[in-house]
This record gives C-alpha cells, sequence and structure tokens, in this order.
C-alpha cells in the first residue's frame, strides 16, 4: 500500500513541480517514452522532487498512524537514542574499514568491465543542471536510505517483533504457558 500510495502522488505531482519550475514550457507529453521523458533534465529533477516529497509525507503518515493506533513508541521504530555517542563510534569505525575494500573493488569491476552510462547521469552530463544534481542527491543519499530503513528496519522488523511478542505475552497469560 505504501508503495503504491507513493508512486500514485509522485504521479500526480510531478507534472506540477514541472510546471512550477518552467512555467513557460508546455507539460510532458504522455505519449513520450520514458527514454525522452529521462532525457529531459527539468523532467528528472521534478521526478525526484516529487519523490522526495512522497516519500518523507507517507513515512510520517504511516509513523503517525501506527504510532496511534498501536501506541507504539520511537524505539519501536529503530529510533533509540539511547548510547548513542558509543553507535555512533562503531559505525563510524565499521564504515572506515568496509570503505576502502569496497572502494577498491568499485576500481577493479569498473576496469575490468566496459561502463554502462545510467540515463539520469548522461542527461545530467549533458545538461550540467545543478537543481537535478541537487535532487537527485537528496533522493539517493538521504531519502532512499531514510525510507529504507524505516519500512524495513522500522516497520517490518521493529513494529513487528514488538506486535508479535505482546501476542505471544498474551497467550503464555492466557494458557499458562512458558516463554520458552
Amino acid at each position: 500500500i505504501y508503495a503504491l500510495v507513493v508512486q500514485f502522488f509522485t504521479a500526480v505531482l510531478v507534472p506540477t513541480f514541472y510546471l512550477a519550475v518552467n512555467p513557460e514550457l508546455p507539460p510532458p507529453s504522455s505519449g513520450l517514452s520514458l527514454e525522452q521523458l529521462v532525457s529531459d533534465p527539468a523532467w528528472v529533477t521534478a521526478l525526484f522532487q516529487a519523490q522526495t516529497f512522497t516519500n518523507i509525507a507517507a513515512m510520517t503518515v504511516v509513523l503517525m498512524l501506527l504510532q496511534f493506533t498501536t501506541r507504539a513508541s520511537w524505539v519501536d521504530f529503530g529510533l533509540d537514542f539511547h548510547d548513542f555517542r558509543r553507535k555512533l563510534k562503531l559505525g563510524l569505525l565499521a564504515f572506515t574499514v568496509i570503505f576502502p575494500p569496497i572502494m577498491l573493488l568499485n576500481g577493479v569491476l569498473n576496469i575490468v568491465w566496459r561502463k554502462s552510462e545510467h540515463p539520469i547521469i548522461v542527461g545530467y552530463r549533458a545538461s550540467g543542471d545543478e537543481t537535478l544534481f541537487l535532487w537527485c542527491t537528496i533522493a539517493a543519499v538521504a531519502v532512499a536510505p531514510l525510507v529504507e530503513e524505516f519500512i524495513f528496519r522500522g516497520v517490518l522488523q521493529g513494529w513487528l517483533e514488538r506486535l508479535f511478542a505482546e501476542r505471544r505475552r498474551r497467550s503464555v497469560v492466557e494458557t499458562g504457558d512458558s516463554l520458552d
């Protein structure tokens, strides 16, 4: 449902963002192919803006609904700031250990295999549009990981663990069984 809502509102908002940035241009025709649309930096920028906005809005609504309906806390969604400094140090240590070998492997693979060009990279290089670069970076570096962590670690893992743990406790109390 989350993905469908985001896709629907993204499709609705792309023309709005496109026209807001480019009021002098006609809206992109629905008859254009995906390759033609991706070659238009203004359309790609509008797409990233709409995806960013709808993902953050949908994530916020889902969090509020889950908190209201299940009385879940922020900790249940993986937002636990207890012992934050230790967790930050551990994350930085893991990054410094993992990043160099990954970059080395990436370099070797770029030498071995022929390079493929992503249409968005080609479009950015052709246009030099800084707004496209900014929204591409926001969407890929900030919003996508945030939404992914929210959905998989926060909702699916954290919230569902809490929900099933409560049901198990109720079942144990009702039947008199042990938690093992």
